[in-house]
């Protein structure tokens, strides 16, 4: 759910990975990415 995503993003960002990373591995996509 969205709430175990949004941990496990921080998590991630604790760890250092980058924000495309973290979009990436929880399969995030932007509206700007949406946009085609």
């Amino acid at each position: 759910n969205a709430s175990n995503r949004r941990t496990y993003a921080a998590m991630l960002r604790h760890k250092g990975v980058s924000e495309a990373k973290i979009k990436e591995e929880l399969g995030i996509e932007s509206e700007v990415e949406n946009e085609h």
